[in-house]
């Protein structure tokens, strides 16, 4: 089993400078509880989660992380050596004059040059990644989530407008933010492509589907633009059409999705959460120009058998929803049932 506190405390090297920061606010924030761990202010550096030291060589070293210590007096905070952005030593901003006389005193027994810098030090390491934390909003996202932080955050509102989502809609259902979010490179783009249609609906049903283009279907006429003789719609190959309904596949797509389980299935039905949640994705990454309609397959051996009893009906039925009329096992799986994605 991987453990990433052991990792990170004794094969620091592997790491990132700004990546072992990331995982080790993780790991306090799992052990320690929802706590802002790293928040760099007028605080004390013992109330940090995290102290930054200095090595105090020469020697020009490959990493950036170099060595993590845990003291006695501050068990729950990291003592983290780093060989970069410091004061002193091979790339610090100091003569390597300092970094010799902190040898010097450090073989007399002399550590106070040496703390005194690194409180600098790592004071100037904790707004340096306040700052580069700031816009990347990425990473802020995933902080917020992990400290269960319900505040407004500047960025949503960013990333949210960039990607063109409709206020309406993640008001009804908030969770249409955090999608518009992940996918804001599919929905900024002003074509709309059946790859990021397929990539968004496979992350919010849980399974892979499959988007078919001009899916014909009928659509009823209205009696006005019905064919009345001797009064309109008359002329043969122009505006005449012989009954109540025209097929058309122009401005309509088919979803699909891979089989099913049968709770999955009936999540799916019209009025269910995830039904309206498909919908409102479609509407959004679409708009109102395309009729949508939903086939979810089920698996075979999850179709249920229609069993009448005098007392009660073992399953609810709803005819052309949830119903085949065999008792046996189904040899494919169940793919007859296509909804219209409506309100």
């Amino acid at each position: 089993m991987f453990d990433l506190s052991f990792y990170l405390r004794y094969r620091p090297v592997e790491y990132d400078f700004y990546q072992f920061i990331r995982l080790a606010e993780c790991v306090y924030a799992e052990i320690n509880g929802p706590n802002p761990g790293f928040a760099p202010s007028d605080q004390p550096l013992e109330d940090e989660f995290i102290r930054f030291s200095q090595v105090s060589e020469l020697c020009f070293r490959t990493q950036s992380v170099h060595e993590v210590k845990v003291e006695s007096e501050q068990p729950k905070q990291l003592h983290l050596l780093v060989s970069a952005f410091g004061l002193y030593g091979a790339n610090g901003v100091l003569p390597p004059f300092y970094t010799e006389l902190i040898q010097q005193r450090a073989r007399q027994g002399d550590s106070a040059l040496k703390s005194f810098l690194d409180a600098v030090n790592s004071r100037t390491l904790s707004f340096l990644l306040a700052a580069w934390n700031r816009n990347r909003y990425p990473f802020i996202h995933e902080r917020r989530q992990r400290l269960a932080q319900n505040s407004s955050f500047r960025g949503e509102d960013l990333i949210a407008g960039f990607a063109g989502a409709h206020s309406h809609l993640i008001e009804n259902e908030p969770i249409l933010n955090q999608i518009s979010n992940f996918f804001c490179g599919y929905f900024s783009h002003q074509r709309k492509t059946l790859v990021g249609l397929n990539a968004i609906l496979t992350k919010v049903i849980g399974v892979r589907v499959q988007t078919t283009q001009f899916y014909a279907q009928y659509y009823s006429l209205s009696k006005s633009e019905r064919n009345q003789l001797g009064k309109k719609s008359v002329c043969l190959g122009q505006d005449c059409v012989l009954g109540a309904e025209i097929m058309d596949g122009n401005r309509s797509v088919l979803i699909t999705t891979e089989p099913l389980d049968y709770q999955v299935f009936e999540s799916l039905q019209p009025d269910a959460i995830l039904y309206q949640r498909v919908f409102n994705v479609c509407l959004q990454y679409l708009g109102i120009g395309y009729d949508v309609s939903l086939q979810p397959i089920l698996k075979a051996k999850e179709v249920p058998p229609l069993n009448l009893t005098n007392k009660r009906v073992t399953n609810p039925i709803r005819l052309g929803y949830n119903s085949w009329l065999k008792n046996k096992t189904h040899a494919s799986d169940a793919a007859n049932v296509v909804f219209m994605l409506a309100n």
